[in-house]
């Protein structure tokens, strides 16, 4: 996939999630998939990459526009990147019941790179984290991460629940152009306290 496909597929993506958020929906996982969330919460795993992203504060239909932006700041700095880097959303706050909240657009890549502002390279490391593979329609999304809070194991004396904590990482590997919303991939990585 060659650069401008690559930020294209990202627009498309990001305003497929911009549509179902990580708000809580009326859509139900299936059983094999909060099977599969209840173990993987129960073995948080450290996750680390690097990442090329541009911050923004708005709201979902505010997407769009800040991808353009993002997309011309990236072609404009003519960054360099290995191969088939994925497109990310990363939620600095939780979106719910919010008209504007922080977050990112960005590409995740294999190694570091300079850039200028307004983009920012970074590495993103977190030494707990919850990485799930949700395999269906994006706006299941805030499901996911309900299921992912409620399956962590209580901890301590007083059997505290964990909590999750932001930023939420939404890593968007599919081409929502190419791959229907039944099949569309996304992993969402969930910092756990």
């Amino acid at each position: 996939m060659n650069k401008p496909q690559l930020v294209r597929s990202l627009i498309l993506a990001v305003i497929t999630l911009a549509l179902g958020g990580i708000s809580i929906s009326a859509q139900s996982l299936r059983a094999t998939e909060v099977r599969s969330i209840k173990a993987q919460a129960a073995t948080p795993v450290a996750v680390s990459f690097y990442a090329v992203t541009q911050e923004f504060e708005g709201s979902f239909e505010s997407i769009g526009a800040n991808l353009t932006e993002f997309r011309k700041n990236f072609d404009a700095q003519k960054i360099r990147t290995a191969a088939n880097p994925t497109p990310i959303v990363i939620y600095y706050e939780s979106p719910e019941g919010k008209s504007s909240f922080r977050y990112a657009v960005g590409l995740k890549l294999a190694k570091a790179v300079e850039v200028k502002a307004p983009l920012k390279g970074e590495k993103m490391s977190f030494p707990r984290a919850v990485r799930h593979t949700h395999v269906g329609p994006p706006e299941q999304l805030g499901e996911v991460h309900a299921t992912i809070r409620k399956a962590l194991p209580k901890k301590g004396r007083a059997m505290a629940q964990p909590d999750t904590k932001f930023p939420v990482v939404v890593e968007i590997p599919d081409d929502p152009a190419k791959v229907s919303k039944a099949r569309f991939r996304e992993t969402m990585i969930v910092p756990i306290e």
